[in-house]
């Protein structure tokens, strides 16, 4: 049986975004920045997305010009990734709720295996 997905917020990640998404579904797991002795702030993205592999969670990041980069050179050195999830950071949080909402929901952990992904989507 395939797990519930577990979101790891990047450092920069917006706190609000998160917070909007608590309230809608409380149950919802994420780790961030401060959490269980986790340090992002000074993390290069390779290193994230690393930590993100350990952990197993669904990396959420801003960083939309440097991650798919990093993303695909860390599958290219043979590293498996539980995901990415790209939001540009002046995305209304109106725009982000739902769609994380219904990943979490309606999908498996196993089902972003090596998947990179934007919101909102086009």
């Amino acid at each position: 049986m395939s797990e519930r997905i577990t979101f790891l917020a990047d450092a920069n990640f917006k706190l609000a975004m998160l917070d909007a998404l608590i309230r809608v579904r409380p149950t919802i797991e994420f780790f961030r920045s401060g959490d269980e002795g986790i340090d992002l702030h000074a993390l290069p993205d390779p290193e994230v997305l690393a930590l993100a592999g350990r952990l197993h969670c669904l990396l959420l990041t801003h960083d939309v010009h440097t991650m798919p980069y990093h993303f695909g050179t860390y599958l290219a050195e043979g590293h498996t990734s539980y995901g990415v999830i790209m939001i540009p950071q002046l995305t209304p949080i109106g725009q982000v709720v739902e769609p994380l909402l219904l990943i979490w929901e309606a999908n498996t952990a196993d089902e972003w295996i090596n998947q990179i992904d934007r919101i909102p989507w086009k």
